[in-house]
């Protein structure tokens, strides 16, 4: 008999909090769709008693969500029918802290388009911060806060001020006009892409993307786009997939598996620098690092002049094929040098 009494008590609490937190959502929608309300209205609305009212906004409170008069100096709090507004938004310095942080990487590995609505949205939040004391911490913060400028890669220095443009198409569906230089060709062509998504690895923004003048998917480094305008051309985004790409990118250029053993005594020097390639997997064996790569045909010739780099601190377990190859790079090493 304890027993079911207690699961009742369980069960009744379980339904009192799920109401409290149906009305508090409530009360921030009617925030949220109403520009100025009344403490009244919003008693009536949830049908609390101001007691609960003043609970709930302590709760919003403390979560960092501020509900203020809307003229202290002609209301009181006590008719009942003061006007509340959302007003600002209150932050912890934790989390001041991590825009400020957030702020250095978008300037250094973003481009102008993002930075410049980055510093607005910025200055809009230390602006409506409420206290003159959270200002200054977010100065001081701000100044001590710094990072090395990225290495620039591009060739010609194109404009690379394109993300927000890219990311609008791509959320509209609609195609790009460019202006691409390719390196390996030193040749620019003009190009109307399908942009299916942008990524960032290895310090650079790239668009996967598909290509109408080649009719198949590419990737494009940002960097090397000389021009870049938005068509009215709206692609079906069912079509053009990020999927697909992934799939035309394992037939145009199929990877290899390759097992390498390091000894253990390089395994710091080797850290930084395995990671510029595709890692399947890796663990320690006896005195050795065991690292399967997948590599692809584009860095076959760069990651043969990595492993050279260690010498007799590596061997190629697998393939046999790449033991090989890479001998003929040496060879060619040695007869260019000797």
């Amino acid at each position: 008999m304890e027993k079911i009494i207690k699961i009742n008590e369980n069960i009744n609490k379980d339904k009192t909090e799920q109401t409290h937190v149906e009305k508090l959502v409530k009360m921030l929608y009617l925030f949220q769709t109403q520009r100025y309300i009344t403490k009244e209205k919003i008693i009536r609305e949830l049908e609390i008693s101001k007691r609960t009212f003043y609970r709930y906004k302590k709760k919003l409170e403390n979560i960092g969500i501020i509900i203020e008069n809307y003229d202290d100096k002609h209301l009181t709090i006590d008719d009942g029918k003061t006007i509340l507004r959302l007003d600002r938004i209150a932050f912890s310095n934790e989390e001041i802290l991590s825009f400020i942080i957030a702020s250095r990487l978008v300037e250094n590995y973003s481009d102008l388009s993002v930075f410049g609505n980055y510093k607005s949205a910025m200055y809009k939040v230390i602006t409506g911060l409420k206290y003159a004391d959270k200002k200054d911490f977010v100065q001081l913060a701000t100044k001590n806060t710094t990072l090395l400028p990225k290495t620039h890669f591009n060739i010609r220095r194109f404009p690379h001020n394109f993300l927000i443009d890219i990311q609008n198409a791509i959320a509209k569906q609609l195609s790009l006009q460019i202006e691409y230089y390719t390196y390996h060709k030193n040749e620019i062509t003009q190009r109307e892409i399908y942009p299916v998504e942008i990524n960032f690895y290895r310090s650079m923004w790239h668009i996967r993307a598909f290509c109408l003048l080649k009719n198949d998917y590419r990737e494009f480094r940002l960097d090397r786009i000389q021009k870049l305008e938005t068509t009215n051309n709206q692609f079906d985004k069912n079509e053009f997939t990020i999927e697909k790409y992934l799939a035309s990118k394992k037939i145009s250029t199929p990877e290899q598996q390759v097992t390498i053993h390091f000894s253990e005594n390089i395994e710091r020097l080797i850290h930084s620098g395995k990671y510029n390639f595709k890692i399947i997997k890796e663990r320690k064996l006896e005195k050795k690092i065991e690292i399967v790569f997948s590599i692809d045909k584009y860095k076959k010739d760069e990651f043969f002049r990595w492993l050279l780099i260690w010498g007799r601190n590596c061997e190629i377990i697998k393939p046999k094929s790449f033991l090989k190859e890479i001998k003929q790079v040496v060879k060619e090493l040695c007869d260019y040098y000797l």
